[in-house]
């Protein structure tokens, strides 16, 4: 299978953001922060079973205060609170909670490993195109996916920074 490429970046421009981004500040306890991107891939051809999840940081540069694992366990534990952890929302032309899935640990784990990857919704290309003809799950060439990360931390976290890494999952 050939190399894909993707590109994540924080405006239309497709000006590339590199590990790590920071998607908020949150200074006070049940504070949300959220922060959008742009997704592209340089393939000629459609990607199918297209997905996000999340993993343990594994990029240079960690500054968290509790060690990699811990952070991802933690904001996969705060998905399974109510109205908090980590959230993605694949509407991209409204903030409308139909589009909208959080990242959960446990035994109904979302997005918290490959098999378990949220499926990319059409949604997330109507900003720029029609979702006419298209198909959840699958990314065409020269499309560019917006959709918006939201993090909740519940009264109970600790203080310090959280790491994680997110990742796409594909088949060409």
């Amino acid at each position: 299978m050939p190399n894909v490429n993707f590109t994540f970046s924080t405006s239309t421009a497709n000006n590339p953001i590199f590990q790590p981004d920071n998607i908020g500040t949150m200074t006070s306890e049940n504070q949300t922060s959220s922060k959008g991107f742009y997704l592209v891939h340089d393939s000629t051809s459609t990607l199918e079973n297209v997905g996000f999840f999340i993993q343990p940081f594994s990029g240079t540069g960690y500054v968290g205060l509790y060690g990699e694992s811990v952070d991802y366990l933690d904001v996969l534990e705060w998905g399974t609170q109510a109205g908090k952890g980590l959230l993605i929302n694949q509407d991209s032309t409204s903030t409308g909670t139909s589009y909208e899935t959080k990242f959960v640990g446990g035994t109904s784990s979302v997005g918290d490993n490959y098999a378990n990857a949220i499926e990319l919704d059409k949604n997330v290309f109507a900003w720029h195109t029609s979702t006419s003809g298209l198909t959840n799950g699958e990314f065409p060439a020269n499309h560019t996916a917006h959709f918006t990360l939201q993090l909740s931390v519940p009264s109970t976290a600790l203080p310090g920074t959280k790491m994680l890494g997110m990742f796409l999952k594909w088949e060409e």
